[in-house]
């Protein structure tokens, strides 16, 4: 029942928003706009889309050998894309990430340590949402627009992605866990969920692997930077550098809260609202989410349409 309800309230988020969004913008103006797109342009849209997918993967995948040495990478590497699918299919993307964990450690009984290494990723890839929301907040005070709510905005990113990331890698972390779980039932799931806690509290081994995997998740979202700047000019919007670096952190934070199905609606909103700061117009600023976002659905749900098969636990080995 919690999850059904949950699942209610993020679809009544994602509707509210979208319908709250089409009534704000003029649709006509919206459909010429998008019409009107250079398909180069365009192209190189999903070119640096692609790229973005393949770093994705790139900076998981030590991340999972650190945990599971014997995992092999082209399989990895077709989960890891067959999951794109489900992160817009499932309410919240834990569920696509449940089956990843699965498809891949089944075959080696290793499902808690892949799952640790999703975690990791998941983390760092916060923990590089909220620096880049330093550099936002910076931007937007060098450029003297209101940030009076983008204060609060950007600290929230930072807190969460630095409490969440670190807590578990210190030993009053690891305390609080152990106590935690001592009060849990003796259950197998409550041994999972120990497992995945001692995997990911193991990292903290590896200093040198986290930051370099938070370098990449750093330039990962550099990309989605650069990629909003591609998909403005295809539409032949002007936008700023400094726009893009205000505007992309933040949104990309929370576009992350499951508070919506795949952060439609709210991405879209949050873009909106940032770009009218720079007196960018609603229907500009939607065509640019909207094109951004058809980039992100289309180079996303793609693969896993052919590959959808590697995410089924019958399709592994020693499943």
């Amino acid at each position: 029942m919690k999850l059904r309800l949950g699942n209610l309230l993020r679809f009544a988020v994602t509707a509210a928003l979208v319908i709250f969004l089409l009534r704000l913008v003029d649709l006509r103006s919206l459909g010429r706009l998008i019409a009107a797109a250079d398909p180069l342009l365009l192209a190189a849209a999903v070119a640096l889309s692609l790229c973005d997918r393949a770093l994705m993967f790139g900076k998981w995948f030590p991340l999972l050998r650190a945990r599971v040495p014997d995992s092999p990478l082209m399989p990895a590497a077709r989960v890891y894309l067959a999951s794109g699918l489900l992160q817009y299919i499932f309410p919240v993307t834990v569920g696509a990430d449940v089956l990843r964990a699965t498809a891949v450690g089944q075959g080696q009984r290793a499902v808690a340590e892949v799952g640790a290494s999703i975690i990791a990723e998941r983390l760092l890839g916060l923990l590089a949402s909220g620096v880049l929301s330093t550099l936002a907040i910076a931007t937007a005070i060098h450029e003297e627009i209101p940030v009076r709510f983008l204060v609060p905005w950007a600290a929230a990113s930072i807190a969460a992605s630095g409490i969440v990331f670190l807590l578990p890698l210190t030993k009053p972390g690891r305390a609080l866990m152990r106590r935690a779980a001592e009060e849990l039932p003796n259950q197998g799931w409550v041994h999972f969920l120990r497992r995945m806690a001692q995997g990911y509290a193991a990292y903290r081994t590896r200093p040198g692997l986290l930051l370099g995997v938070g370098l990449l998740s750093i330039l990962e979202q550099g990309i989605s930077i650069l990629l909003m700047g591609v998909v403005a000019a295809a539409l032949s919007i002007p936008v700023t550098v400094p726009m893009l670096v205000v505007t992309m952190p933040l949104t990309l934070f929370v576009a992350r809260l499951p508070i919506s199905l795949g952060g439609i609606g709210v991405g879209e909103a949050s873009i909106v609202y940032l770009l009218g700061l720079f007196k960018v117009s609603p229907t500009d600023a939607l065509a640019i989410s909207v094109v951004s976002r058809a980039v992100d659905v289309v180079v996303m749900t793609l693969p896993g349409l052919f590959l959808w098969r590697d995410l089924m636990p019958s399709r592994r080995t020693g499943s």
